[in-house]
């Protein structure tokens, strides 16, 4: 079950989970990146993995695998709150 609630994705990617090279179970590589994409399960981790600029992968309980680079979650509130009348 993922305990995401928060995504705001400064890149989405295109590629699907399945064509990556497994590393781990929670862990593929991108050929395309040349970067690690991590299958995460929490916000904590989403916003661990985002600070530190990894790609990530959201296996959401119904839908598709999400993949790409997030804004931390602190952040994109932060930016929500500074954008004028939306």
């Amino acid at each position: 079950m993922t305990d995401v609630y928060c995504a705001t994705w400064k890149k989405r990617c295109d590629k699907a989970w399945e064509d990556l090279e497994e590393i781990d179970p929670l862990t593929r590589y991108c050929s395309l990146c040349q970067q690690n994409v991590k299958s995460v399960e929490s916000q904590a981790l989403l916003d661990r993995m985002a600070a530190l600029g990894h790609c990530v992968a959201i296996v959401p309980d119904d839908g598709p695998i999400m993949m790409g680079l997030v804004i931390p979650s602190r952040l994109a509130r932060r930016r929500d709150e500074e954008e004028p009348g939306e």
